[in-house]
């Protein structure tokens, strides 16, 4: 509790392995917040799952602030959250989407959709890592996913984030300023060109 929040070396190992934490298994909400039983399985193991899990069985709160995932557009959510609260799939189909999740570096429903935010992108579509988008994020290493992991990736992205014909269900709006990801393009408002 000394460490955590600070610069020390001890409280940057903290942070660092809380990032990985949500980047992993595909979360952006504060882990401690969420019932763990509900998440064990993309949990990593380690000693702060340990601790997520202590606070659940103790029914202990943690509270303090730390960076998170951002989220990059309004109506945008993190896609693994989304699958989890449907409960539709078995924890070897959602272990399966997040193989294909990390395997293309998303995060949220805004990384994998057209710049509109009104469809599922040709990218996520294909299973290509969008080259045009850079995540912030350093991300685990993660081989090419099975076609059996493909098959349950392409039931989510038309069943739980498009409406059966790659239509996102809620349309994405307004970027924020902070993003997770960069892109080669540049937008000039006042010229109005992309460059």
């Amino acid at each position: 509790m000394t460490h955590a929040g600070t610069q020390s070396q001890l409280g940057q190992s903290i942070q660092l392995n809380l990032e990985s934490i949500h980047i992993s298994p595909g979360l952006n909400i504060p882990i401690f917040t969420l019932p763990y039983l509900e998440y064990n399985m993309l949990k990593e193991k380690g000693w702060l799952q340990d601790l997520w899990l202590s606070t659940e069985l103790y029914n202990v709160s943690l509270q303090g602030s730390y960076v998170t995932p951002v989220i990059n557009r309004v109506n945008d959510y993190a896609l693994m959250e989304k699958l989890i609260q449907l409960d539709i799939y078995t924890d070897e189909d959602i272990q399966s989407i997040n193989r294909c999740r990390i395997y293309l570096q998303v995060q949220n429903l805004s990384e994998i959709t057209n710049g509109h935010g009104t469809q599922i992108s040709y990218c996520a579509k294909n299973y290509i890592k969008d080259p045009d988008r850079i995540s912030n994020y350093e991300w685990p290493k993660q081989p090419s996913p099975r076609k059996r992991d493909w098959e349950t990736w392409e039931d989510a992205l038309l069943n739980v984030w498009s409406n059966g014909n790659y239509q996102v269900i809620s349309c994405l709006g307004k970027w924020n300023h902070k993003l997770s990801f960069y892109s080669h393009w540049k937008y000039s408002p006042t010229t109005e060109r992309i460059f």
